[in-house]
Protein backbone atom coordinates (compact mmCIF):
# COMPACT_ATOMS: atom_id res chain seq x y z
CA UNK A 1 0.00 0.00 0.00
CA UNK A 2 1.03 3.34 -0.93
CA UNK A 3 1.39 5.96 0.83
CA UNK A 4 -0.31 9.20 0.04
CA UNK A 5 2.13 11.67 2.19
CA UNK A 6 5.60 12.28 1.91
CA UNK A 7 7.31 10.03 4.73
CA UNK A 8 10.65 10.02 6.65
CA UNK A 9 13.08 7.29 4.88
CA UNK A 10 14.62 5.54 7.52
CA UNK A 11 17.07 4.28 5.21
CA UNK A 12 20.09 6.86 4.38
CA UNK A 13 21.34 5.54 0.85
CA UNK A 14 17.36 5.79 -0.01
CA UNK A 15 17.08 8.94 1.44
CA UNK A 16 20.05 10.11 -0.48
CA UNK A 17 18.67 8.93 -3.55
CA UNK A 18 15.48 10.25 -3.30
CA UNK A 19 16.68 13.69 -2.12
CA UNK A 20 18.92 13.42 -5.22
CA UNK A 21 16.85 11.87 -7.73
CA UNK A 22 14.47 14.61 -7.07
CA UNK A 23 17.17 18.11 -7.37
CA UNK A 24 18.01 16.68 -11.06
CA UNK A 25 14.48 16.55 -12.39
CA UNK A 26 13.93 19.78 -10.87
CA UNK A 27 17.49 20.97 -12.36
CA UNK A 28 16.64 19.37 -16.03
CA UNK A 29 13.26 20.91 -16.19
CA UNK A 30 14.83 24.49 -15.19
CA UNK A 31 18.07 24.36 -17.53
CA UNK A 32 15.34 22.87 -20.45
CA UNK A 33 13.33 25.71 -19.61
CA UNK A 34 16.10 28.23 -20.63
CA UNK A 35 16.78 29.43 -16.61
CA UNK A 36 20.47 29.33 -15.06
CA UNK A 37 20.06 27.11 -11.90
CA UNK A 38 22.07 27.64 -8.86
CA UNK A 39 22.14 25.02 -6.30
CA UNK A 40 21.39 27.03 -2.79
CA UNK A 41 20.77 23.80 -1.25
CA UNK A 42 23.47 23.83 1.27
CA UNK A 43 22.72 27.16 2.55
CA UNK A 44 21.35 27.02 5.59
CA UNK A 45 18.15 28.93 6.47
CA UNK A 46 17.18 30.45 3.30
CA UNK A 47 14.07 27.71 2.44
CA UNK A 48 14.99 27.32 -1.16
CA UNK A 49 16.84 24.80 -3.07
CA UNK A 50 17.63 26.23 -6.49
CA UNK A 51 18.05 30.29 -7.52
CA UNK A 52 16.46 30.17 -11.10
CA UNK A 53 17.26 33.30 -13.36
CA UNK A 54 16.28 33.94 -17.31
CA UNK A 55 16.80 37.32 -17.94
CA UNK A 56 15.36 39.20 -15.57
CA UNK A 57 12.67 36.38 -14.16
CA UNK A 58 14.10 34.87 -11.06
CA UNK A 59 12.42 32.00 -9.19
CA UNK A 60 13.13 30.59 -6.03
CA UNK A 61 12.69 27.09 -6.01
CA UNK A 62 11.81 24.66 -3.08
CA UNK A 63 12.54 20.91 -4.09
CA UNK A 64 10.41 18.01 -2.43
CA UNK A 65 11.29 14.20 -3.28
CA UNK A 66 9.39 11.23 -2.04
CA UNK A 67 8.72 7.24 -3.01
CA UNK A 68 5.00 7.61 -2.22
CA UNK A 69 2.25 8.80 -4.78
CA UNK A 70 1.06 12.61 -4.82
CA UNK A 71 -0.39 14.07 -1.70
CA UNK A 72 1.28 16.00 1.08
CA UNK A 73 4.48 17.41 1.73
CA UNK A 74 6.50 17.86 4.58
CA UNK A 75 8.43 21.76 4.14
CA UNK A 76 10.01 23.60 7.19
CA UNK A 77 9.86 26.88 8.77
CA UNK A 78 12.63 28.37 6.53
CA UNK A 79 11.10 27.42 3.60
CA UNK A 80 7.25 28.88 4.16
CA UNK A 81 8.76 31.83 5.76
CA UNK A 82 10.66 32.25 2.07
CA UNK A 83 8.01 31.77 0.17
CA UNK A 84 5.76 34.06 2.08
CA UNK A 85 8.38 37.11 1.87
CA UNK A 86 10.40 36.49 -0.80
CA UNK A 87 10.34 39.64 -3.75
CA UNK A 88 10.97 37.16 -5.91
CA UNK A 89 8.48 34.37 -7.26
CA UNK A 90 8.53 31.04 -5.78
CA UNK A 91 8.14 27.57 -6.72
CA UNK A 92 7.51 24.28 -5.21
CA UNK A 93 8.56 21.36 -6.91
CA UNK A 94 7.63 17.95 -5.91
CA UNK A 95 8.84 14.89 -7.47
CA UNK A 96 7.01 11.72 -6.46
CA UNK A 97 6.82 8.20 -7.54
CA UNK A 98 10.90 8.23 -7.19
CA UNK A 99 11.84 4.14 -7.32
CA UNK A 100 15.20 3.01 -7.20
CA UNK A 101 17.90 0.68 -8.94
CA UNK A 102 21.85 0.26 -8.43
CA UNK A 103 24.38 1.22 -10.56
CA UNK A 104 28.01 0.35 -9.93
CA UNK A 105 27.10 -1.16 -6.69
CA UNK A 106 25.20 2.37 -5.22
CA UNK A 107 21.62 2.98 -4.75
CA UNK A 108 20.19 5.87 -7.45
CA UNK A 109 17.02 7.31 -7.69
CA UNK A 110 15.17 6.54 -11.36
CA UNK A 111 11.84 7.44 -12.64
CA UNK A 112 9.49 9.69 -11.00
CA UNK A 113 6.47 11.91 -11.83
CA UNK A 114 6.74 15.67 -11.09
CA UNK A 115 3.95 18.49 -10.27
CA UNK A 116 4.90 22.05 -9.87
CA UNK A 117 3.34 24.91 -7.74
CA UNK A 118 4.26 27.93 -9.56
CA UNK A 119 3.72 31.31 -8.01
CA UNK A 120 3.86 29.56 -4.53
CA UNK A 121 1.80 31.05 -1.58
CA UNK A 122 0.46 28.67 1.06
CA UNK A 123 -2.57 29.45 2.42
CA UNK A 124 -3.21 28.51 6.30
CA UNK A 125 -5.98 25.65 5.59
CA UNK A 126 -3.17 24.08 3.56
CA UNK A 127 -0.75 23.66 6.28
CA UNK A 128 -0.83 21.41 9.11
CA UNK A 129 1.30 21.99 12.37
CA UNK A 130 3.61 18.74 12.56
CA UNK A 131 5.55 20.61 15.90
CA UNK A 132 5.98 23.22 17.93
CA UNK A 133 9.20 24.28 19.83
CA UNK A 134 8.72 24.85 23.43
CA UNK A 135 10.71 26.93 26.29
CA UNK A 136 10.80 25.15 29.50
CA UNK A 137 11.05 27.84 32.02
CA UNK A 138 13.89 26.95 35.31
CA UNK A 139 11.62 26.50 37.75
CA UNK A 140 13.31 24.90 39.93
CA UNK A 141 13.04 24.89 44.30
Amino acid sequence: KRKTSQGFQRDQAKKNATEQRGMDVAKEYYELNGYKVEDKSKLRGIGYDYFCKKGKDVIEVEVKATTGAFGEVTITKNELENTLTSNNKTALFVVYEIEFEKKDNKLIGIGGKYSIIENWLPKDDELTPLSYRYKIRDEQK
